[in-house]
């Protein structure tokens, strides 16, 4: 409403396509799927959506039009029209919204509000009441078909009040407000949507006490680490791998030498929900002690580039081909040293 300049009587359109929009957008709470999809079981066509408040050229369907005259009208689109594929379109010259499938958009146009006349343009202002919040609402439901809301709540903030004079109200948001309170509830539970999954109290509980096992991840001494049993085991696969690949043989140090030590790196692999899922030991040097130009004169470290990997999935897009990520368990860089290096 603001980047289209748009009068605050049209607040109501702006709320209910709003809702229409978050029920067409993925959420993380319930697995990257709509709120559409989960309801009507299929994923929603967000093809026809248009950029709210934009300049919208509707039809003109009046019967025995002259030649010459306007196949269009200008106006302003405001909503989609629930039930159909049709849209709502406002017209500020009659104050009334108009419902179309036969719409041509400009989406970087907007109406030009402020040339309108002061008395025209029929605004209105919100007026924040000072009433007290309702000390407590209580809502049961019974097995019965109507099941009506039992609410303890103060006088002033009971919903079935009417509104305040100079406080705008859509006709939507007001037939929805003036329901009846035997009705049924219209909603469905969590539980029952996500098919028998882990309800949002549970999945978090569980998360909770994943992480409290894993509040000590990643421990920063060798003590800390041979009390857990993941953390020994990483530990043993990483001997094992660096024994089998022959980076190193036993030699006694030579005289005049100084070697390097080694240390013990620990790192808790996490997926997106922060669980560990892979705890991983790496035992590298210290190479911090080396002075350049004199233990090493050359650092190389691989790594890949941003746009490399952008290159490689545009030519494999064009192509047309698969594309197979593989992770490896234990990498080392073959490369041919020319210095001997000592490690303790």
């Amino acid at each position: 409403m603001k980047a289209k300049t748009l009068l605050g009587v049209l607040w109501g359109e702006a709320v209910s396509t709003a809702v229409y929009l978050l029920n067409r957008s993925s959420c993380k709470a319930i697995g990257r799927r709509t709120p559409y999809e989960l309801w009507n079981g299929r994923t929603p066509s967000v093809q026809h959506l248009r950029t709210f408040g934009c300049i919208a050229h509707t039809k003109v369907n009046t019967p025995h039009q002259k030649k010459f005259n306007d196949r269009s009208c200008r106006m302003v689109f405001v909503g989609y029209e629930p039930g159909s594929k049709a849209y709502q379109v406002y017209d500020p010259s009659t104050r009334r919204v108009h419902i179309s499938r036969d719409v041509v958009f400009d989406e970087a146009a907007a109406w030009a509000w402020s040339a309108m006349d002061p008395t025209e343009r029929n605004d209105f202002t919100v007026q924040e009441l000072d009433h007290q919040e309702p000390s407590m609402i209580i809502t049961t439901r019974t097995t019965t078909e109507a099941s009506p809301v039992a609410s303890t709540a103060s006088p002033a903030s009971s919903v079935a009040s009417p509104a305040p004079s100079g406080v705008g109200m859509s006709p939507a948001l007001g037939a929805s407000m003036a329901g009846s309170p035997a009705a049924p509830l219209c909603f469905r539970r969590i539980d029952n949507v996500l098919g028998g999954a882990e309800t949002p109290e549970l999945a978090h509980r569980v998360l909770e006490e994943r992480l409290l096992l894993a509040s000590d991840a990643e421990p920063a001494s060798f003590e800390e680490v041979v009390r857990h049993e993941c953390w020994r085991l990483a530990m043993v696969d990483e001997m094992t791998s660096i024994e089998a690949s022959g980076t190193w043989k036993l030699v006694e140090p030579p005289a005049h030498t100084r070697p390097i030590g080694l240390k013990w790196v620990f790192k808790a692999k996490k997926d997106a929900a922060s669980i560990v899922t892979k705890h991983k030991a790496h035992l590298v040097a210290k190479g911090y002690v080396q002075r350049q130009g004199i233990d090493f004169d050359e650092v190389f470290a691989p790594v890949a580039r941003l746009e490399s990997v952008r290159l490689l999935l545009a030519h494999v897009a064009c192509q047309g081909w698969a594309v197979h990520h593989m992770d490896d368990k234990f990498a080392f860089l073959n490369g041919v040293l020319q210095e001997e290096v000592f490690v303790t």
